[in-house]
């Protein structure tokens, strides 16, 4: 399966709150930026990332069906989606570091696993069932 533009808008805006965790934590720049504003944008980010795989989330998720994933990569996925979730929160209440490198770090592996999903091509359509 070939990578879309879609594919390409979640790398730039992943790679962009990669770049801007790195650049923060390192102090590069923006010393004046707290974690919870650095959590805020990267929260952001990944909720415009996700937008751009909307449509297939839906029929992955939804109700459709359409497309079907393996089991494992599903609850792998959630769970991965559920840390980061979990770690977005915890920076915003308590400022902390830890909670937004996990933040950082699993929203780029949730990235990282729906791409090469997308590169393997794992999509199977299921065939069209008609509820009675």
């Amino acid at each position: 399966m070939r990578l879309t533009w879609r594919d390409a808008f979640a790398t730039s805006v992943v790679g962009a709150s990669v770049l801007l965790y790195t650049v923060w934590v390192t102090d590069s720049a923006m010393s004046g930026l707290s974690s919870r504003g650095v959590a805020i944008i990267v929260l952001l980010l990944g909720f415009a990332a996700c937008q751009s795989a909307q449509a297939e989330m839906a029929r992955v998720y939804g109700f459709d069906r359409s497309v079907e994933v393996p089991r494992m990569y599903a609850v792998a996925a959630s769970l991965v989606g559920l840390v980061s979730l979990g770690a977005g929160v915890v920076a915003l209440v308590t400022g902390g570091a830890v909670a937004l490198a996990l933040l950082v770090g699993s929203t780029a592996v949730l990235w990282g696993m729906a791409t090469v999903r997308h590169l393997l091509g794992t999509l199977t359509p299921t065939p069209h069932s008609t509820v009675r």
